[in-house]
């Protein structure tokens, strides 16, 4: 492992997909079925030591019969946290939210434009940054024009990675509305800058993000207007919110040293073989 590719997006969430987007989803449901009755999936889980997977939902598809020796592992990892300067917590009233990723239907960009419209209703003085690029870029272009926020939002293109620390550290908040995601690197990136994080609890992302350190919304049986609501009230509260910033910025630095690499070979090989490793130089 890790093992990933378990994380489905809920039926009632995918009504705005389209034609060829719902088939995409319906062919991966089915392929993930088939999981636990391959006779060669099942002599390579029989074979393995251990088993990790990259969510609940992917655990969920491999036989109880192996659940003793399955463990939850994402497949990414990130070195190096930066130090929280008094300087990044905001001195005026204007806030900035980023998105950061491939502009996709499955990344949530939807719930994103929508979070973000009901946002300026209730503030001015907020600004949204989308660094990507994809298929869905045509229909976020028409949503922002017909939603008249044209003025708010500011799409960046592809950013280079030595330009993405920067954008983090003059942001508020990094929004990752993703309804199908085993991990979110961009996730790690933006809590290794202080930058908390407004996810749902879904996937990779509900592994990294919990309520102390970001913004989580959970599914349960929401449809993506009730989403949209309970976001749009949570980030609400939390840019008007100076110390509930600052705790989450601090918390997601904490937070964030759990995906570190040298914490990875930790949990996986033990203290003892990174403690060899270490005196051989070969980390």
């Amino acid at each position: 492992g890790p093992v990933a590719g378990g994380d489905t997006i809920p039926f009632r969430l995918r009504k705005k997909f389209s034609f060829l987007e719902k088939m995409r989803e319906f062919i991966r449901d089915i392929n993930n079925r088939y999981i636990k009755i391959s006779p060669f999936i099942n002599l390579t889980l029989s074979r393995s030591h251990k088993i990790y997977v990259t969510s609940e939902e992917t655990k969920k598809l491999i036989p109880k019969k192996y659940y003793h020796k399955t463990y939850l592992k994402l497949a990414i990892g990130i070195d190096g946290v930066k130090n929280l300067d008094e300087k990044y917590y905001k001195k005026d009233k204007s806030y900035t939210l980023c998105y950061v990723g491939n502009l996709l239907y499955l990344k949530g960009t939807s719930i994103l434009i929508s979070t973000f419209y009901e946002l300026t209703k209730k503030n001015k003085n907020i600004r949204l940054l989308i660094a990507g690029d994809g298929p869905e870029i045509s229909n976020i272009n028409k949503m922002i024009h017909k939603l008249n926020i044209s003025n708010f939002v500011t799409l960046l293109g592809k950013l280079e990675r030595n330009k993405l620390d920067n954008l983090y550290k003059n942001c508020d908040l990094l929004l990752f509305p993703s309804l199908r995601d085993s991990g979110g690197f961009v996730i790690l990136e933006a809590m290794s800058n202080g930058l908390p994080v407004a996810i749902l609890k879904k996937g990779g992302p509900a592994q990294m993000v919990n309520d102390e350190c970001g913004i989580c919304i959970e599914l349960n049986d929401k449809n993506e207007d009730q989403i949209i609501k309970e976001l749009t009230n949570k980030i609400s509260y939390f840019i008007n919110n100076i110390e509930d910033q600052k705790y989450k910025r601090a918390k997601s630095l904490i937070k964030v040293k759990e995906f570190s690499w040298d914490q990875k070979v930790i949990d996986i090989y033990g203290e003892w073989y990174f403690i060899t490793l270490n005196e051989k130089n070969l980390i």
